[in-house]
């Protein structure tokens, strides 16, 4: 176990070493023998690890470990993962789940799954796959924010048109960050009439293994429909539930440890006191379609 230990500390050293390191460098950052090192390297440059300047001699992070860096922060395959779970909240909510992810500075809605069977006479939502979520008016883009500051927020809406889609749109970067504030402070981001008229949405964060946020699934739909605090509150406890069971599967070891626990839906009413009914009054973003 000893010598895996000291090639893993080995080449993290490497790894965060710009100019590369001696053997004696290495030798006093895993604190071990220079001996005891050395036996360690021609199996690690082997194997591509590590490598060894010619000229200076110096080693350095090798191709082989670039990889495994890159595989722990490249994005999962989320919608392959996440589907099953998808498709029950859809059937469960009888409403439209819409999934955004963020791509090249933009939040963008890569799947979109409507319950089968009738539905009510009500407007539903209309975003599409592919389509572009505006930063300040849809929750679904809000809520992959709430993990920046102010300062990030400011830089990212800085030159953002902020087009007055309704009389509810907010148009100023306060006005995105006081939403930002209560999604946060509720864990869900709520909006209603803001882009989409006559439409309430209810967005649940999903991070991944390394607690990045890394999508939002939202569910929407027309405020006829939607009208009764029990119905939010069923509405808004089966998103966080399915964003926690994706979580789960992306290897998010709060999430995993969550999942033995009791449903998210009694454990949030029990530490919230009987939360199991929406708020018709909750301030700010989460005011209700009253």
């Amino acid at each position: 176990m000893q010598p895996l230990v000291r090639a893993l500390k080995t080449m993290g050293a490497l790894a965060r070493a710009n100019r590369g390191l001696t053997l004696q460098d290495l030798s006093a950052v895993v604190a071990a023998p220079i001996a005891s090192v050395h036996r360690l390297l021609p199996t690690l440059e082997e194997e591509g690890f590590i490598v060894r300047s010619p000229s200076n001699r110096r080693y350095f992070i090798g191709p082989s470990a670039a990889d495994i860096g890159l595989g722990a922060t490249r994005r999962p395959a989320l919608i392959g993962i996440a589907y099953r779970h998808l498709q029950e909240l859809a059937q469960t909510a009888g409403h439209p789940v819409i999934v955004a992810e963020q791509y090249g500075g933009r939040a963008v809605c890569t799947l979109r799954l409507d319950p089968t069977g009738t539905r009510g006479a009500g407007v539903s939502s209309t975003v599409q796959v592919g389509e572009k979520l505006p930063w300040h008016a849809s929750t679904s883009a809000r809520t992959l924010l709430v993990d920046l500051d102010e300062q990030m927020v400011w830089r990212l809406l800085s030159g953002w048109r902020f087009h007055h889609f309704t009389e509810r749109t907010p148009v100023s970067v306060e006005a995105v960050w006081g939403h930002l504030e209560e999604a946060r402070k509720h864990g869900y981001g709520i909006s209603y009439d803001e882009w989409e008229p006559g439409i309430w949405t209810l967005s649940a964060p999903v991070r991944d293994a390394a607690q990045r946020l890394v999508a939002t699934i939202s569910v929407a739909g027309p405020a006829s429909e939607v009208g009764s605090s029990r119905t939010r509150a069923r509405i808004r406890d089966l998103a966080l539930d399915t964003a926690e069971l994706i979580g789960a599967d992306l290897g998010n070891s709060e999430a995993c440890r969550q999942s033995g626990q009791a449903p998210l839906a009694l454990r949030m009413s029990a530490a919230r006191g009987g939360w199991q009914h929406a708020d018709p009054q909750e301030a700010g973003v989460h005011a209700d379609t009253a």
